[in-house]
């Protein structure tokens, strides 16, 4: 849900949620490479889908663009050796 805020011809939109997002937080490094998301030169962009939380990331030094989502759990198989 989202609180609408009009200015003139301005039209700012707010998340509102029931939801405690306190936990969720920016990625800090790069998934590929691991090298830290600070710097101006990078880009780290949050938005959401439904009520979830995502980040759009590039990171300068690897060149890795996507999307980076946080999951509470992970059910996966383990790989025979």
């Amino acid at each position: 849900m989202f609180e609408v805020e009009r200015r003139g011809s301005v039209v700012r939109l707010e998340r509102v949620s029931a939801v405690d997002r306190s936990d969720v937080r920016e990625p800090a490094y790069c998934p590929r490479c691991g090298a830290s998301l600070a710097p101006r030169e990078n880009l780290v962009q949050e938005y959401w889908v439904a009520e979830e939380t995502r980040f759009y990331c590039w990171c300068r030094t690897c060149g890795f663009a996507g999307d980076v989502r946080f999951v509470e759990r992970v059910v996966s198989h383990e790989v025979a050796e």
